[in-house]
This record gives structure tokens, C-alpha cells and sequence, in this order.
């Protein structure tokens, strides 16, 4: 009896990982300042002699049945790090089914996007919605004096056509554009994320979804969200709410869908207040499941 923490320092996930990427960087928060919590939790009454698994990183139904501790787990709680488009239940049943636990009441998911966690609900499952935090402890001071943009994220397929378009648009705006994507500034030079911030942080204006725009407006830049669909501006507060319950993640859009006048716009831009991942505690969230 005990708990199981599975993390992306697993090795089999850790040889997939061509490059680091937003689940990594998010696990790896997670362990830094919030496993203590859990640990804690789940070590006592009326969880104490069950057998729990905590996966913060690789889904459980990628892991082989040898790196899983526990053959008959009493709970198992996961972190989802995606929010597919298409068949969003059907990717829930499959990380069931595919896991050797099939009962259902077994898992609790846990997603930064709260209209995911709404629809796993809804559908019968469980999960809550916890809102995507960084540990802005490693975030430089802003320096943000070059009148240049940066895409800040990787380019997958499914982003290359809002890529060329946003490149289009700020040379239209005569604004030049830098990438820093898979561990490289403009394809060409390789840069740690550390080397990344100090980069990024001289620049006015920014492009990403998730962890990097918050990453981005804590360094004061103005940004534009973009993940594979266009998500606008943030001009108040309240627009910063709306994209934080969607991560940032081009789900919504808010001020306005048009590209060329949020750009034109984007210099009056609201930058909103980043709190730490450490100022916040996973298990108040966790503490109202009824597990």
C-alpha cells in the first residue's frame, strides 16, 4: 500500500522527448511545489493503506505495465497536459482503455482548461480544473526596449499556416519577427530556456499559447495569442480571465478575431499580473473531489 508518483523524468517518456516542451516544464513545477502537498494528503485518513498513483506528466496508458507499481490502483490521478479539438471524450475513454484500469471511478483527471473539465464531467468521468501556473522564480526582470515580436513556442504542423500568416502581418507592420521553437532561435542557433528568457525578454512584443504567453507577460511583453487557432489580445483584466480558464490557448478569442488590427492594437495591449505556481496550492482544488 502507498503512492506512486510518476513523473517526466520517467525514462521511456524522457526518449520520446525530442526537445523540452510546456508538459515537461509544467511537471516539472508540479514536483518542485506541489508534491509535498499531495504526498502529504494522501499519506493520511482516509487514503492512508491505499494504493494511489500520481502521474503529473506521461499518460498512464503510455507506460508499460512494468513501470507501474501498482497492479489494482484505489486512485489514480492525472494530469492532462492537451485538449484535443476532435473527440475529446473519445480521448478520455482511450487513456482508460488503453491503461489496464478500466474502471472509471478509479481516475481524476486534472486540466488547466475548465470547459474540459466541464465536458469530462458532464460525459460521467471526473476531473477538475486546476489554472495553468508558472514558477515565475526563473522569470528575468523585463528590459523590453527592442520594437521587435518573437513566436515563443514550438511549431508543430498544425501551426504553420497562423505562423506564416502572424509573419506576414508584422512585416506588413514593419515589425520583425524572431523564433525561438524546439530548442532553437531562428532554426538555426540552440538556446537553453534560460538563454531563451534572456532573449526574449528584451522584446516588446511576443507570440504563444500556454506557459510561454504567461512566460512572456511576466517579462512585460505584449502578446498575441496564438496556439493553432487565433485566440486576440488581452485588453483588461477580464479578458485575461477568459483566456486563463482556456490556457491561453487560442480557444477563445477575446477583443477582437482580426490579426492585422490586434496587431495594430497590440502596443496598447494589457500585460496582466502573473502569480507564481507556488502561490497557490493544488490540493484546495484537489480537496473538493470526492474521491
Amino acid at each position: 500500500m502507498g503512492i506512486q508518483v510518476i513523473t517526466h523524468e520517467i525514462p521511456s517518456w524522457q526518449k520520446r522527448k525530442r526537445y523540452e516542451n510546456g508538459a515537461a516544464t509544467y511537471s516539472r513545477d508540479i514536483v518542485n511545489t506541489q508534491l509535498h502537498h499531495l504526498l502529504d494528503y494522501f499519506s493520511f485518513e482516509p487514503y492512508k493503506g491505499k494504493n494511489v498513483i500520481i502521474s503529473t506528466c506521461p499518460l498512464i496508458s503510455e507506460l508499460s505495465e512494468a513501470e507501474l507499481k501498482y497492479k489494482k490502483p484505489d486512485i489514480i490521478i492525472q494530469y492532462l497536459h492537451s485538449f484535443p479539438y476532435d473527440a475529446s471524450i473519445e480521448y478520455i475513454k482511450d487513456i482508460i482503455k488503453k491503461s489496464r484500469f478500466p474502471n472509471k471511478n478509479q481516475w481524476w483527471f486534472i486540466t488547466a482548461y475548465k470547459s474540459f473539465a466541464d465536458l469530462i464531467n458532464a460525459s460521467g468521468f471526473r476531473a477538475t480544473f486546476i489554472p495553468m501556473m508558472i514558477d515565475t522564480s526563473e522569470i528575468p526582470e523585463p528590459d523590453n526596449h527592442q520594437n521587435m515580436a518573437v513566436w515563443f513556442g514550438n511549431i508543430y504542423p498544425s501551426k504553420k499556416s497562423q505562423f506564416k500568416t502572424i509573419t506576414s502581418h508584422f512585416k506588413k507592420a514593419g515589425i520583425k519577427m524572431s523564433v525561438i521553437s524546439k530548442g532553437r532561435l531562428n532554426s538555426k542557433r540552440p538556446v537553453s530556456q534560460k538563454d531563451a528568457f534572456e532573449i526574449i525578454r528584451k522584446y516588446k512584443y511576443g507570440v504563444g499559447v500556454g506557459r510561454c504567453a504567461l512566460e512572456m507577460y511576466k517579462m512585460g511583453l505584449k502578446v498575441l495569442v496564438m496556439g493553432a487557432e487565433f485566440g486576440g489580445i488581452v485588453m483588461n483584466d477580464d479578458d485575461a480571465l477568459t483566456q486563463l480558464y482556456s490556457n491561453f490557448n487560442g480557444r477563445v478569442i477575446t477583443w477582437n478575431r482580426n490579426i492585422e488590427e490586434c496587431i495594430d492594437m497590440l502596443q496598447y495591449s494589457h500585460s496582466p499580473e502573473i502569480p507564481s505556481i507556488s502561490e497557490i496550492n493544488h490540493l484546495d482544488f484537489i480537496k473538493e473531489i470526492d474521491l
